[in-house]
């Protein structure tokens, strides 16, 4: 699971909440979606290049985007679980 890969090998995206989504085409093209408050830009080039970086050492994948988005905005379903598809979708 990428998430855990995340909060494993970049420890302090613990702090956030994150979804990975997948946009089906004739490759798959990985999303990283990331709840952060606003900040400068050089903290979130630090974190998409973690975030880059942790996918490509661990698992190979190349990622295709990292969207920072404002807190709790992750849309979830009724019962709390995040909906990684509307992220893409949006």
């Amino acid at each position: 699971d990428i998430e855990q890969i995340l909060k494993r090998k970049v420890p302090y995206l613990n702090l956030f909440r994150i979804a990975v989504g997948y946009k089906e085409a004739i490759l798959a093209k990985l999303y990283v979606f990331i709840e952060i408050k606003k900040s400068s830009g050089s903290k979130y080039n630090r974190i998409a290049h973690d975030i880059y970086t942790a996918i490509l050492d661990e698992i190979g994948l190349i990622t295709k985007g990292i969207v920072f988005m404002p807190l709790r905005s992750i849309p979830k379903t009724s019962s709390g679980k995040l909906q990684r598809q509307e992220c893409v979708h949006r």
